[in-house]
């Protein structure tokens, strides 16, 4: 779920202030999310929901409107569309972390790191968002091979880390001889890291760049965040198949 559809639902919500839909996530996204990207221009909407848990006390907190109606309506839009209309423009839609701290049990780092991703996104530190990438996939890489028990060594480079995970994992295209569309698969899937790896060579804030003059264009950069989350969650899956 993203955060505008929670924006989305939470609005209709009040503006039909006597359907039945439950809003009660959609509250709890909106006010993780304001708290953790600090964006001043929201803070009433920050404010509204601080003390708010479900849509009955969000209902109650715009109870003037109905007595006035067309100021009700006018309040709840003043309030509400330019947060839409923000979260409507950024060519990042803001997910709520697809990587889920019981996915990585022995190694929240990557979780956390995942947060450093995408503020650095937001943040607009795209050389950064190069930096990070390259890092979570090798740490994914090195929490597979401990979990599995296969020895590597701590400063192992990337293309080495990958190899073995792709063994470890049976994801070597050399293990699909006789069957082509899974042999493509393995292939590329690797192929995708292994690129993010040498993008971050050439861009990323590890060589010296600095975030503003990096060449890299804010749609590549969240073709790398969105990119390196699938990968994750995409090894992190096969390793939990596996088990």
């Amino acid at each position: 779920m993203n955060v505008l559809n929670c924006a989305i639902n939470i609005k209709k919500y009040l503006i039909n202030d006597n359907n039945d839909t439950n809003i009660d996530e959609d509250i709890k996204i909106i006010r993780r999310f304001l708290n953790h990207y600090k964006l001043e221009e929201f803070n009433i909407i920050k404010d509204n929901l601080k003390s708010v848990t479900n849509s009955e006390e969000l209902s109650q907190l715009y109870q003037f409107g109905e007595y006035n109606p067309t100021e009700y309506y006018n309040k709840i839009n003043r309030i509400w569309n330019p947060f839409i209309v923000f979260l409507e423009d950024q060519t990042y839609l803001y997910e709520i972390k697809s990587i889920k701290k019981k996915d990585i049990e022995s190694d929240f780092y990557i979780y956390s790191e995942m947060e450093k991703l995408e503020d650095a996104f937001i943040k607009g530190d795209y050389a950064h968002v190069n930096t990070l990438s390259s890092s979570i996939l090798q740490s994914t890489f090195k929490f597979i091979l401990s979990e599995k028990k296969v020895d590597f060594k701590n400063n192992d480079k990337f293309p080495n880390l990958i190899k073995l995970v792709a063994v470890t994992l049976n994801l070597d295209p050399k293990l699909y001889t006789g069957h082509r569309k899974a042999q493509l698969i393995a292939s590329k899937v690797n192929s995708i890291a292994l690129a993010l790896n040498d993008i971050r060579n050439e861009y990323s804030s590890s060589h010296g760049t600095d975030g503003k003059k990096t060449n890299i264009t804010k749609h590549h950069a969240k073709l790398i965040v969105d990119s390196t989350k699938t990968l994750v969650n995409f090894y992190l899956g096969v390793l939990e198949n596996k088990k």
